[in-house]
């Protein structure tokens, strides 16, 4: 029962922005029935492949912002994203009802010929 009166919070697009300076933003949904209050990222952006561990002690920021059921947000990471650091892995963690917790991540891999991100690993506890 509970697990369908929860927030569903899935990424569901990672875009490569060129403009002033190339950056990415990562787009996240709310695909459940509650609202969540997502409250912060970890990510990391490589040359090779990224491990969980990696992840979790990646870069760290603070956000604060609610995703209300059937709505989505963007998350715009600031560093630069290169043909030298093709790999990018995100967790985000979020809370919901009283007290509960729950995260979801992704790793993806810059494909330059196709000019997009090709989804390696999806994860969520």
């Amino acid at each position: 029962m509970e697990s369908t009166l929860r927030p569903w919070l899935a990424i569901s697009k990672v875009e490569k922005i060129v403009g002033f300076r190339t950056h990415l933003e990562i787009s996240i949904k709310n695909q459940g029935r509650i609202p969540a209050k997502v409250v912060r990222s970890q990510y990391v952006l490589s040359a090779t492949e990224i491990t969980q561990e990696q992840i979790r002690s990646g870069k760290e920021e603070f956000h604060g912002f609610m995703i209300f059921p059937d709505t989505g947000k963007r998350i715009i990471l600031k560093d630069q994203i290169s043909i030298n650091t093709p790999y990018v892995s995100i967790i985000i963690n979020y809370e919901y009802a009283t007290n509960k917790k729950a995260e979801f991540g992704l790793t993806a891999k810059y494909d330059q010929m196709g000019n997009e991100f090709i989804h390696l690993e999806v994860f969520a506890n």
